[in-house]
């Protein structure tokens, strides 16, 4: 029996498209729920390195599949090729023209994906805050840090109330989405710290160092970023070798940033010269060398007179343990950044404090605040009687620690 030529056909097709979409040609497969003003397209968008990751109209779009509508969407492997990686698979409102453009952080519209993925990797989410609502139906370890990331940055997501438009809604308090969530970003950014220490998954952990460095501004934590440098290099696969050699060259650019171990330049201060009280005050030199002031561990403290609630909320901790740990060898130097040197005897005569301080002669552009690498203020160093730098930078409850465990140990 002879069938008919249209059943021929379609014979041939529908076993050429369900060879197409059965589970081994599939990459990536899953279901999004549709919002207003949202094209039903998935795209799927390679950075071309690692600083791409979170960059905005950045990254190569590789394939895009169309959101069906009961939500459902497919990537077929053959049109992944012989590319692997990290990709962003992202979603866009109508409006926008770049399939590569990432949406502010409260409606966050791509999720990082490893590819090939062990396996079909199932998503499901919603196209409005795609970031925030994702689940993994199906997946592979790797793809679970992913997800481990999103859900350690999931209370930046939680930290704001959208309003009927999308956007953040002010509180009652009348702050803004950014100063909401710079409540937030201490926490997530110590479990983003714990997590880049701790893994040792490469493109995870790369997708970390992005979303708490995203301006590579390696100097603000040089210890840590040296470590990690230390690890990738020392573990690196192949064929993410170029991406480590472009993080490791911009850390060690940032070499002349003091990290610990490194042996503190000495400054010629202009010095603090107190009101003569009494005629028997010893008369106070114009100036002031940091490692003239001896001290068995000298902390020096950065800081500026406009700065003016954290400097009267540090300085009252610093006299505690100044109070504390002077007769055990404590030391301290202030040194002002100022501009103006009446700021900065104005802020003295304020505050009396009874350490040595001086004022950087150039102020905030003296060239020594690029020798330490100098970005915010407060910044601290602590310095050992040979005057290496022996920690740096640590919290008010972390220096409490430190103090006490270096005099009982020395």
């Amino acid at each position: 029996m002879r069938l008919p030529i249209f059943l021929l056909f379609l014979l041939f097709f529908s076993k050429n498209f369900l060879a197409q979409t059965s589970p081994d040609s599939i990459s990536i497969s899953g279901k999004i729920k549709m919002h207003p003003g949202w094209r039903p397209t998935m795209y799927l968008v390679q950075p071309e390195n690692y600083r791409q990751i979170l960059s905005s109209f950045e990254g190569k779009i590789i394939d895009s599949a169309t959101v069906a509508a009961d939500g459902s969407f497919y990537f077929l492997k053959k049109n992944l090729g012989e590319k692997s990686g990290l990709f962003r698979l992202c979603i866009q409102q109508n409006a926008t023209h770049f399939p590569n453009k990432i949406e502010p952080f409260w409606m966050e519209n791509f999720v990082l994906v490893h590819l090939p993925a062990t396996g079909v990797l199932e998503i499901s989410g919603e196209a409005k805050r795609l970031a925030n609502s994702y689940k993994l139906e199906k997946s592979d370890a790797e793809n679970r840090l992913f997800l481990e990331l999103r859900n350690i940055r999931r209370l930046i997501f939680q930290s704001l109330e959208l309003d009927e438009n999308g956007q953040p809604k002010i509180n009652p308090e009348g702050d803004s989405a950014r100063v909401i969530l710079h409540s937030t970003e201490k926490k997530v950014n110590r479990s983003l710290h714990f997590f880049l220490d701790s893994t040792r998954a490469f493109l995870p952990g790369f997708a970390a160092l992005q979303y708490l460095n995203p301006t590579g501004n390696y100097a603000s934590e040089p210890d840590f970023y040296l470590k990690i440098n230390y690890l990738w290099t020392s573990l690196a696969p192949l064929n993410l070798s170029d991406w480590v050699a472009d993080f490791s060259k911009r850390v060690i650019n940032n070499r002349w940033v003091l990290a610990v171990g490194s042996p503190f330049p000495d400054k010629i201060l202009e010095n603090w010269k107190p009101k003569i009280v009494s005629k028997k005050s010893p008369k106070m030199p114009d100036s002031l060398a940091i490692l003239s002031v001896p001290g068995r561990l000298r902390l020096v403290w950065f800081w500026a007179s406009w700065h003016r609630d954290a400097r009267k909320t540090q300085q009252e901790f610093l006299k505690n343990i100044y109070q504390k740990y002077q007769s055990a060898g404590l030391e301290i130097i202030g040194v002002s950044t100022d501009d103006k040197p009446e700021l900065w005897q104005k802020a003295l005569a304020e505050d009396a404090p009874p350490w040595p301080n001086g004022r950087l002669p150039g102020g905030r552009d003296d060239d020594f605040t690029f020798e330490i690498g100098l970005q915010d203020l407060p910044l601290i160093f602590l310095l050992d009687a040979d005057g290496k730098v022996v920690a740096r930078n640590l919290t008010n409850a972390d220096l409490e620690v430190f103090l006490k465990r270096f005099f009982k140990k020395n």
